[in-house]
């Protein structure tokens, strides 16, 4: 059975062994934790994967919403040393919940439902991304999900999403789910009413 790993796996095994994102040690304090699903790699998806870092496709707003959140600047049409030079700057930290997975098969798509789907046809368990190592000894004011419903239909990831928080609570990470906790809709496409929710939860960033 073949691997389908993240795009960035070196990225994520090297915040996990050394605590070290976009250049930086994420020791102590940081502004925003960041967290998506999974990215695969070209070979594994049916689809062009041209993202040249976390969340860098064409169709993915994220290097809009949170730069303009924070700065008043869009960068999305910037490289990948400007996101990361960003994410230094502001003590982001960006990951994803699935390091890889097993398959015999490519994934149709970038959906999170592909994955579960794709994943249970294999009855194969899929490789996490170890909070536990990577976040010890680190604090963050808000983690911010950028996928807003969480249902039955992706019960894999959902579980990896409330071990992810788990995790954050028992390391002190975090302190409060009420208040430090924002889920956000998926970052794609170009839609006005999903831009206006990202503004808005930026905002309650961006005040304190």
């Amino acid at each position: 059975m073949k691997t389908i790993e993240h795009k960035f796996i070196n990225e994520l095994i090297k915040l996990e062994k050394s605590n070290i994102f976009a250049g930086r040690t994420i020791i102590g304090q940081n502004k925003l934790l960041v967290v998506g699903t999974f990215n695969p790699t070209e070979n594994m998806v049916c689809k062009p994967n041209d993202a040249e870092w976390f969340y860098g496709r064409k169709a993915n707003n994220l290097w809009r919403y949170i730069p303009e959140g924070m700065i008043d600047k869009s960068l999305k049409e910037q490289k990948k040393e400007d996101w990361i030079k960003f994410c230094k700057n502001n003590k982001i930290v960006i990951i994803d919940l699935v390091k890889s997975a097993s398959s015999n098969q490519k994934l149709n798509s970038f959906s999170d439902k592909d994955l579960e789907s794709l994943i249970s046809r294999n009855n194969s368990k899929p490789i996490f991304f170890d909070s536990k190592q990577a976040f010890n000894n680190c604090k963050f004011e808000y983690v911010v999900f950028t996928r807003k419903i969480w249902d039955s239909k992706i019960p894999m990831l959902k579980k990896a999403k409330e071990e992810l928080i788990n995790n954050l609570l028992q390391l002190e990470s975090i302190s409060s789910i009420e208040n430090q906790i924002i889920y956000c809709p998926a970052p794609w496409g170009n839609f006005t009413k999903r831009a206006e929710e990202w503004s808005n939860k930026m905002q309650i960033i961006k005040k304190k």
